[in-house]
């Protein structure tokens, strides 16, 4: 796996029989965010990371991402 910095993105806390509504609405939120704002670009040379959805503490994912430019 290549080495990458990552942003984390964590969705808010839900009833853990509604966990494919929080997924997509995490994705919809992610699809939004432009990582350009911060001096970034995502990283398609890494792989996205998906923790267990545990809806005591929301769905969290990890997205590579790399200075711009680069």
């Amino acid at each position: 796996m290549p080495e990458s910095d990552n942003l984390l993105f964590q969705g808010e806390p839900y009833d853990d029989c509604d966990f494919e509504e929080a997924i997509g609405e995490l994705w919809r939120a992610i699809e939004k965010y432009d990582p350009s704002r911060t001096g970034l670009e995502w990283n398609p040379k890494a792989p996205t990371i998906q923790m267990e959805p545990l809806g005591q503490r929301g769905y969290m994912e990890l997205h590579p991402v790399r200075p711009l430019g680069k």
